[in-house]
This record gives structure tokens, C-alpha cells and sequence, in this order.
């Protein structure tokens, strides 16, 4: 037939957009493997309604790009347990094709496992066949039932959630997303700020678990141990405990000056300030560490 326009009417009542065509869309949109779709009971999961039926929820499916649309929770029937033995079933969605009539259907089917009575019981094998390739039966493993005598010890659910384009392109963006916040000297005398320097910010990204340095440079008058010379001003951020946030470099190029990022929100420069000192903190990328958690009011995003 060559070129088909699938997406276009034809004219008349002749149909042509045939179930192949919609799966390769599909597959070439979402993917080949099988998937949950983020609609209508995605939370939902698998439960035992009584011992010998599981309650598959609503949900909407792709099986190698042929969508499945469970209407309503439907409940599959499975073989009672035996005393002193243990077994695994699956629940499976089963995609199988007349080859007579070319009608396809799909079915919601317990596959029963072997039982045993030591060791770990195996998974019931299931279809794998392609359809693209001509395949006519392929299942999709929904959950997997534990059975232990004649008890279901849990249910687990064996399919994966597809995220939409539009959850993937928020946790792209938010990559790319900082959080500002402001200082100020703690005194102008004390700490006399240089006009020209650093913003006097910290910048913070909660994807990354990334805190940039842009600190103002400032001459002492006083002489001082560690101290808490910059202010929160505009927003606040701070640690669950005390950040190092790298060091300051005084005027005669050493370094020797640590910069903190206190609990408080606070920002100390030690362990001593001497007068006339000229302390330029250094910019830098931060790591938040494993373990330290990070809060914060009131921030600008950059």
C-alpha cells in the first residue's frame, strides 16, 4: 500500500487506523517495555480482598504500546494456599489475538507458582512474546501474591509508573533552580563592607543539595574570636548543623579564616578576627553532606 496517512481522514466510512499502527506510536512515544500510566488509580495498589481473590484497581496500562483501560477495581481468582508450603503467583494482564478472526482482547489472569516447602519459591514463568514480531499471546506481570500455607503475606506490585513529558520537564528544570538569600553585616563599624565585592548572598539549589558562596569582603576595626559577622536579610537558610562553607583569604593573600554556616542562619568567620584585618571570603560550590538538612523562609528564586 506504501504510505499510510494514519492521523488524516480517508473519506467515507472506510476505517484505517488499525490497533498495529496505535502500538508503534505508542512505543515510540513512551517506550517498548510495559508501564502504569500516571491517570486514574496510579496510587492505587494491588490488595487481597479475601484469600483467594486479589483486587487489581483502576488503572490504565501500556503493554508493548496497546493500552489497556481498567474500568473498574476487578477482582482475580487464585488457588487456596497449602498448609506448610509457601508459593508465588502473578497477576497478569494477558494481550491474546484470534488468529482466525484478527480480534484481540485482553484478560486479567492468576498464574499459579510452584508450591515448596524449604527455600525460596519461584516466580510462575509468564508470555514474553513480541506482538510486533507476530507474537498473538504476551502477558504484563502486575503483581506478585505471597502466599504462605493457606495466608497471602503481601502483595507486590511488579508494574512501574511512566512519568508524563510534563513531571519529566519540572525535575529537568528544577535542576537549574536557586534559591537567593540575603545578608547583611552584623555591624558597619565593626565590619565595614567594601562597596565593590561579592553580592553578600548564598545561593542554594534543593535538587542538587548545592550551596554557592557571595559573600562581601569587609575590614575589621575590632578584634574578635569566631564570629557571626553576616546577618540573614533577605530570606533565611539554615543547616541542622553547622555548615563549613569553605575559607576566607585576608589581604596578605594567606588563608586562614574559616566561613560557617550556622544553625541560626548565622554566618561566623574564625576562629579569629584581628583589627584591621581585610577578610575576603572565597566563592565557592558547596556539597550539602549526607545527613544535614537544609531549611529556609522566604527565599528569591534566581
Amino acid at each position: 500500500m506504501g504510505a499510510v496517512l494514519v492521523t488524516g481522514s480517508w473519506g467515507g466510512d472506510q476505517p484505517h487506523v488499525t490497533s498495529q499502527q496505535d502500538a508503534l506510536l505508542h512505543m515510540g512515544a513512551f517506550g517498548t517495555g510495559n508501564c502504569l500510566l500516571k491517570t486514574r488509580g496510579y496510587l492505587d495498589k494491588p490488595t487481597a480482598k479475601d484469600a483467594n481473590n486479589i483486587t487489581i484497581p483502576e488503572w490504565d496500562l501500556l503493554l508493548q504500546g496497546r493500552h489497556i483501560f481498567i474500568d473498574a477495581p476487578t477482582d482475580v481468582n487464585i488457588q487456596s494456599g497449602s498448609q506448610g508450603q509457601q508459593r508465588r503467583d502473578l497477576i497478569v494482564a494477558r494481550y491474546s489475538m484470534d488468529k482466525t478472526t484478527g480480534v484481540e482482547t485482553v484478560t486479567l489472569t492468576a498464574l499459579k507458582g510452584t508450591p515448596v516447602s524449604t527455600g525460596t519459591p519461584a516466580d510462575p514463568t509468564y508470555e514474553t512474546g513480541i506482538i510486533a514480531d507476530g507474537a498473538i499471546v504476551a502477558d504484563l506481570p502486575l503483581c506478585r501474591v505471597n502466599l504462605d500455607g493457606i495466608t497471602i503475606t503481601g502483595i507486590d506490585t511488579l508494574v512501574s509508573v511512566l512519568l508524563p513529558i510534563s513531571d519529566v520537564w519540572d525535575s529537568l528544570t528544577q535542576t537549574s533552580r536557586w534559591l537567593e538569600f540575603g545578608f547583611r553585616m552584623q555591624s558597619e563599624v565593626s565590619f565595614t563592607s567594601f562597596q565593590y565585592g561579592g553580592a553578600n548572598r548564598l545561593l542554594y539549589n534543593p535538587v542538587q543539595r548545592l550551596i554557592r558562596v557571595d559573600l562581601t569582603p569587609f575590614k575589621a576595626t575590632v578584634k574578635v574570636g569566631r564570629y557571626q559577622c553576616y546577618l540573614p536579610n533577605n530570606g533565611k537558610i539554615w543547616p541542622s548543623s553547622n555548615l563549613g562553607l569553605g575559607q576566607a583569604i585576608l589581604d596578605n593573600g594567606t588563608i586562614g579564616r574559616e566561613i560557617t554556616l550556622n544553625t541560626d542562619g548565622t554566618v561566623s568567620i574564625g576562629p579569629e578576627i584581628n583589627a584591621g584585618d581585610l577578610i575576603r571570603p572565597m566563592p565557592n560550590l558547596i556539597p550539602v553532606p549526607t545527613g544535614v538538612t537544609i531549611t529556609s523562609t522566604a527565599a528569591t528564586e534566581v
